[in-house]
């Protein structure tokens, strides 16, 4: 059943083409459709337009059924009372069901995330036919990230979301709408499926634009040759009669002239190929080992018995671990659960934290404090920086700043580009250990893809916060998770963890029927010499090696436990920890 029509649809700013759908646009009942672009191509307004919320410069959009819109947060807007209302559609059943309620008294005081829950409650008690979703994951800790793609995958109408969250877009979309440069584009299948079809597209223009400047080439070769030959062409002298001379001059001219008409005509064949544009180069980043002093301890930061509490409240109760040398780890959590607390007790060397002394450690703010808002971009980057400028500029292109962008000053830079710019000026600089809180913060999907690469080439030490789970396994070799205030430490990235914790639940629940006959074939499920092959060769030996000091460190507090350490719980962690070292070491 055909839910939604745009015929010929554009949006102007100005004099300027936002975007247009050439033909007709079309969305079927039970679809989920992905609509992907760079910050600032047109994405909100476009899912505006067709939502009914704002009106096309020119084109008709039909909408046959009711619609719900979830909008994208703007806290600022909303504090003022500014915002558009999500009710105020047009065409299609809009209006709420009866009895919904309003926006409650503490809507005001609500977190990012809490005002993102309550508007998707809102749009999933319409059940309409049509959903129009803008971010609907925005400020949503892992958790609520998953329950919300959960309720896209099942959704029984019509969707249409905007999000830079990877994996929901692999997991719910079956189309997806990239608007770039003004154009609307389709592709079938989900987000991976865009960017494999995307990558053939750009090989096969690639292939064409070889072939194209192959031809026009050899063309203006010939041409230039057969002119050359023309004016080099000279009569021969010989002691011919008057008449013979004349005759013999006419050959000469129509010889020329023949030579002349063929590079004419080669002229004509180069005007007439049809122009192929070289696609985009692929930049790559330039990391160089003599700008990142290496750290050649077992660990670069070492924490031991950290603990935070809040007045009364204990944010997370006592751990110990190490991070070492080269390791990136992905910091996990819901929203308040210290995160960004842990990050800055290690960025402020407070008690329980040790570094290297080789450790040299950068942090990115989530405030962005470490920018010159009236510096440009290049300018503060390459005052912090020992690299030449050509590799300051490829690190920024690389993170999709390019050509004028790096000559801006902060001020008049957008979100993702101030984080960008504080990125690079961190890659850039002498540091050897990144401490990175929320980095894929105000970037697009395509920005967060960019910024995975290079993270994932840096010759250092990693620890990050992020709730983007496909950025997590992208980037991270380990976790650190916090669930009821315990930190866990995991190996692997995100999906690889979720899937360790629901064969841990099972194994958790009371088994049915025979008990001993239930746990054999549970077991089955993480077979022992399963923890050991996930790991590298290298991250073998380093995981041993930190297993190795962690027993060390255990059983000296067994010897003589601390005042508020107790023994059963140091037995029961040092039996884990052995167990762990001897699956490493079983061949």
């Amino acid at each position: 059943m055909l839910r939604l029509e745009a015929n010929q649809v554009e949006r102007r700013i100005g004099d300027r083409l936002l975007f247009r759908i050439a033909g007709v646009l079309r969305l079927y009942e039970g679809e989920r459709v992905g609509l992907v672009g760079v910050n600032g191509a047109g994405k909100s307004t476009l899912l505006s337009v067709l939502a009914g919320l704002e009106e096309p410069d020119g084109g008709t959009v039909a909408r046959h059924g009711s619609v719900a819109v979830v909008r994208q947060l703007d806290e600022a807007g909303e504090r003022a009372g500014t915002g558009p209302s999500e009710e105020s559609l047009a065409g299609g059943e809009t209006e709420a069901p009866e009895g919904e309620p309003s926006r409650p008294a503490e809507y005001a005081t609500m977190s990012g995330g809490e005002r993102t829950r309550w508007k998707w409650r809102q749009a999933m008690r319409k059940r309409a036919a049509l959903l129009f979703a803008d971010e609907p994951t925005s400020h949503l800790d892992t958790e609520g990230a998953a329950e919300v793609e959960e309720e896209l995958r099942t959704y029984e109408g019509t969707v249409l979301l905007i999000s830079h969250d990877r994996m929901l877009l692999d997991r719910v979309c079956t189309r997806i709408l990239e608007l770039e440069d003004g154009e609307v584009r389709e592709y079938s299948g989900n987000f991976s499926e865009y960017r494999r079809q995307k990558e053939l597209r750009r090989e096969r223009a690639l292939f064409e634009y070889e072939q194209y400047d192959k031809e026009r080439k050899r063309l203006e070769r010939a041409a230039v040759e057969k002119a050359e030959s023309a004016k080099g062409m000279k009569r021969e002298k010989t002691g011919k009669t008057n008449t013979e001379a004349r005759l013999g001059k006419d050959q000469f001219n129509r010889r020329k002239s023949k030579v002349e008409k063929t590079a004419q005509a080669i002229r004509k064949r180069i005007e007439q190929l049809e122009v192929k544009e070289k696609p985009k180069s692929q930049e790559q980043p330039v990391f160089d080992i003599r700008y990142h002093k290496p750290i050649h301890a077992k660990e670069a930061i070492r924490l031991e018995r950290v603990t935070r509490s809040f007045g009364a409240r204990m944010l997370f109760r006592p751990f110990s671990c190490g991070i070492t040398p080269g390791m990136r780890l992905g910091i996990v959590g819901p929203n308040g659960s210290g995160k960004t607390t842990l990050l800055q007790t290690i960025v402020r060397g407070e008690a329980g934290v040790w570094t290297s002394a080789a450790s040299q450690i950068g942090y990115f703010d989530q405030r962005l404090e470490g920018l010159d808002e009236e510096r440009t971009v290049l300018g503060q980057v390459a005052e912090s920086s020992d690299y030449p400028e050509t590799s300051i500029r490829t690190a920024l292109a690389r993170l999709l700043m390019k050509r004028d962008d790096v000559f801006k000053p902060v001020s008049v830079l957008s979100g993702g580009e101030k984080v960008k710019a504080a990125l690079a000026k961190l890659f850039m600089a002498d540091c050897n250990v990144l401490l990175l809180d929320e980095p894929t913060n105000y970037l697009d999907i395509f920005a967060r893809a960019k910024l995975a690469e290079v993270l994932r080439e840096y010759p250092g030490t990693i620890l990050f916060c992020s709730h983007d789970r496909f950025f997590l396994d992208e980037v991270a070799t380990h976790l650190l998770v916090i669930e009821n205030g315990e930190w866990t430490f995991e190996i692997g990235g995100y999906s690889e963890y979720r899937e360790r914790k629901k064969k841990r639940h099972c194994l958790e629940m009371p088994p049915e029927g025979d008990a001993e006959a239930e746990k054999e074939k549970l077991a089955e499920l993480v077979p022992a010499v399963e923890y050991r092959e996930r790991l590298t060769p290298a991250e073998r030996e380093a995981e041993t090696m930190r297993l190795e000091l962690e027993l060390t460190g255990l059983l000296g507090r067994l010897a003589a436990p601390g005042k508020h350490e107790s023994k059963p719980e140091l037995e029961a962690a040092y039996n884990e920890c052995l167990g762990r070292l001897k699956q490493l070491k079983q061949r």
